[in-house]
């Protein structure tokens, strides 16, 4: 009775593991695309950065106005939907 309950767990830590290396490849690809067209854009604009400052702003800057949200009004529905 305990055996299928652990060989889906297997499956599910094993498609887990697999899914979110997928996910985060995928995901930093699309950072490095933004990146790339950002920093062609400042370029055009004579303002010249780094590709890897512009993805740790993509990182960075959300992650600190939703923090300045959620200090600023104390509702996580209003941070969650901003």
């Amino acid at each position: 009775m305990v055996v299928p309950y652990i060989f889906i767990t297997i499956a599910l830590c094993i498609f887990c593991y697999y899914g979110v290396t997928f996910l985060l490849k995928r995901w930093d690809e699309a950072q490095q695309r933004k990146a790339e067209k950002t920093a062609s854009q400042f370029e055009n604009m004579f303002i010249f950065m780094r590709r890897k400052v512009l993805i740790r702003l993509y990182i960075v800057l959300p992650l600190c106005l939703a923090i300045l949200a959620y200090y600023t009004t104390q509702k996580w529905r209003i941070v969650a939907t901003a």
